[in-house]
C-alpha cells in the first residue's frame, strides 16, 4: 500500500515541475509568429518563472497538507537520489525572489533535469527489462497534458493576480505602464 502512495506522489511530482521546458518552447515557438510576438514578449515571458514558483509553492503546499514531512522524508526520500530531486525542486521556491526570477533561463535550467527524469526512468525500464510497453508511452504524454493544463491555469492565476494588484494596489503605477 505504501509504494502505491509513493507511486502518486511521484506522478504528481512530474505533473508539476517537468513541464515548464514544454511551456516554454511552445512559447518560444509562438513568439515566432508576428502576430504572437508581441504577447509572448510582454505577457508571457515575464509571468513563466512566477508560475513555476507558484506552481513549486502549490505542489508544497499539498504535499504538506496531505502528507506528513516525516513521510516525505523518511519514505519517499529513502534514496541518495531521490533526496536529490526532492532537493533540487525544493529550489524551484526561489523563483519568487526577483533576483531569480528576471532571467527565465534560470528557469529553464532548473526544471530542464525534472523534464527529463520521466523520459530516463522510462528509458532505463526499457533497456533493463529489454521490453518496450506502449502503456509506458501513453502515460508518459498522459503526464505531459496534465503538466500543460496545469500550467496554462497557473499561467491564467497569475496574470489575473497581476492585473488585479496593478489595477486595485498600485493604481497610479498601472495608468503609468499603460501611458
Amino acid at each position: 500500500m505504501i509504494e502505491i502512495f509513493i507511486a502518486i506522489w511521484w506522478i504528481n511530482f512530474c505533473v508539476f515541475f517537468s513541464n515548464y521546458v514544454l511551456v516554454y518552447s511552445i512559447s518560444h515557438l509562438l513568439a515566432k509568429n508576428k502576430k504572437w510576438n508581441v504577447f509572448i514578449h510582454t505577457n508571457i515571458y515575464s509571468l513563466l518563472p512566477l508560475a513555476y514558483a507558484f506552481l513549486a509553492t502549490c505542489f508544497w503546499a499539498i504535499t504538506f497538507y496531505y502528507y506528513r514531512s516525516d513521510y516525505v522524508v523518511n519514505t519517499i526520500m529513502a534514496s541518495i537520489p531521490a533526496k536529490l530531486i526532492v532537493a533540487w525542486s525544493l529550489l524551484g521556491l526561489l523563483f519568487w525572489l526577483p533576483f531569480f526570477r528576471r532571467n527565465d533561463h534560470f528557469c529553464l535550467i532548473h526544471s530542464l533535469p525534472l523534464f527529463l527524469l520521466p523520459l530516463i526512468v522510462m528509458t532505463t525500464n526499457i533497456f533493463k527489462y529489454g521490453i518496450i510497453e506502449w502503456s509506458d508511452i501513453f502515460n508518459l504524454f498522459r503526464i505531459y497534458a496534465g503538466g500543460l493544463l496545469i500550467y496554462a491555469i497557473a499561467i491564467a492565476i497569475v496574470t489575473v493576480v497581476r492585473f488585479l494588484i496593478l489595477r486595485f494596489v498600485f493604481p497610479k503605477t498601472s495608468r503609468r505602464l499603460v501611458n
